[in-house]
């Protein structure tokens, strides 16, 4: 299957992410096409946290608001797209956790995490590297170098956040089987 075409029919029906193109891709989820790729993922540990919701990624795209809230975090978001490019390049996943850091507090102010500040601090009492958070959905995911995330973060999280649904993962990057 050729990845553009599936971003394109993807992005017919709804705003998508460019997780059918290899590695790691600035994408427009708009358009469904990918500005520039990446690289591949640095090896990260991850313990996503949802502590439910649900957005109509629709009507998320069609607030009227959203152009005027995107133009006001530009400068943040360029300064993260800049470090994670870097971070990518070179296999940093200290640097990629920073700078997904920066790009989820930058988005706040579109679609709060109200727990956000709340995990970010779970985050870093267990030596994470950050955190990164779905712009147009309700997850966070706390950022480990591999092999450092302990069980007792999960642990943490539940006693604060009982409602949390977690799960393990591995930061892979995109493709196509």
């Amino acid at each position: 299957p050729d990845p553009g075409r599936i971003s394109l029919l993807a992005a017919g029906i709804e705003p998508t992410d460019g997780v059918m193109f290899p590695g790691l891709v600035v994408f427009d989820h708009l358009a469904g096409c990918p500005i520039r790729r990446l690289g591949p993922a640095p090896e990260i540990d991850l313990l996503i946290a949802d502590l439910g919701g649900e957005i109509d990624t629709m009507a998320f795209n069609r607030r009227p608001d959203l152009e005027e809230l995107n133009r006001r975090k530009e400068p943040l978001a360029r300064r993260a797209l800049e470090m994670a490019e870097r971070a990518v390049g070179t296999g940093d996943a200290e640097l990629l956790g920073q700078a997904a850091t920066l790009s989820a507090l930058a988005h706040q102010e579109i679609l709060p995490k109200p727990d956000l500040p709340g995990l970010l601090a779970v985050a870093r009492d267990f030596g994470s590297v950050g955190v990164s958070v779905g712009h147009s959905g309700t997850v966070v995911g706390m950022m480990f170098r591999p092999g450092s995330l302990e069980p007792r973060v999960a642990e943490t999280v539940k006693r604060h956040w009982p409602e949390a649904r977690l799960t393990r993962a591995k930061l892979i990057g995109g493709g196509i089987g």
